[in-house]
């Protein structure tokens, strides 16, 4: 099976006022063409600055170091210089980001904000990019898209929000997406939606995942494979039936325990 993008011995290091923070420390894995990978881990283990330093979008006013090798056809994505990483970054490879309320712009119509990415990446005219963003909108199951097309984010809901920060990162179809917590903070119902609507989405693309989560109950939905991080380490890798039938590492079984006794709580 090929893989969309191979990661190998990432290290992403903070220079701190008083010592070294080893953020992500020397992790590798891969991701398969058309397949989920799962980052899995608590706040704090290194999951978004991974999707971050993937996407070269750790501020360049941060002191760090980022080495190892990020392989996306056939170059090292630390490598490359930023103006090839601007074509790569949203047509390619695009990220859904963790908090949508803060990510997109407020005095900017919905409309405007997933077009321009359209009229950047593939060089569509404003009528041509319209077009195609309503387009994608009603492929989110989202009513009226081209009302929605010409409103404002305040003017959105928390799951609709999420929705259109989905359709920004997908009016490209893009072959990589990598989607940090996108459930987080909505209630069951609607991340119920958003993860049917990322699944449908991925086999009408044939789109590779990376999905990064602290929730279990969400890997177990979306993912094929799962990687656990810890302390900026990955600590454990494999199928998620496997993980979910016996995990080997100490942590990762105390995650899944976690995860039994919060079922249990619920029923």
């Amino acid at each position: 099976m090929n893989n969309v993008l191979e990661v190998k011995d990432l290290k992403t290091y903070f220079l701190g006022k008083r010592r070294l923070i080893k953020a992500v420390d020397g992790i590798s894995f891969s991701v398969p063409n058309g397949k989920t990978i799962a980052i899995l881990g608590e706040s704090g283990s290194g999951k978004s600055i991974t999707a971050h330093s993937i996407m070269r979008l750790i501020p360049k006013s941060i002191d760090k170091t980022v080495s190892g090798q990020i392989l996306f056809q056939d170059k090292n994505l630390l490598e490359i210089p930023e103006k090839e990483m601007v074509k790569i970054r949203g047509k390619f490879i695009s990220m859904i980001f963790q908090e949508p309320m803060t990510s997109l712009n407020p005095v900017m119509k919905i409309g405007d904000q997933i077009k321009e990415v359209a009229m950047f990446h593939e060089g569509l005219n404003k009528h041509e990019a319209k077009e195609k963003t309503v387009e994608i909108l009603g492929k989110l199951a989202i009513q009226s898209p081209g009302e929605v097309f010409n409103k404002y984010p305040y003017q959105m809901s928390g799951g609709m929000k999420q929705r259109i920060m989905i359709a920004m990162a997908i009016i490209c179809t893009p072959r990589l997406l990598i989607a940090d917590e996108p459930t987080t903070s909505l209630d069951v119902t609607i991340q119920a939606l958003i993860i049917d609507i990322i699944k449908k989405l991925q086999r009408s693309l044939n789109m590779s995942i990376i999905f990064i989560s602290h929730d279990l109950g969400v890997v177990a939905e979306v993912a094929d494979y799962i990687a656990v991080m810890y302390d900026g380490k990955l600590v454990e890798q494999g199928e998620v039936k496997a993980f979910f039938s016996g995990p080997k590492h100490p942590y990762a079984a105390k995650l899944l325990e976690s995860y039994h006794e919060i079922g249990v709580k619920k029923q």
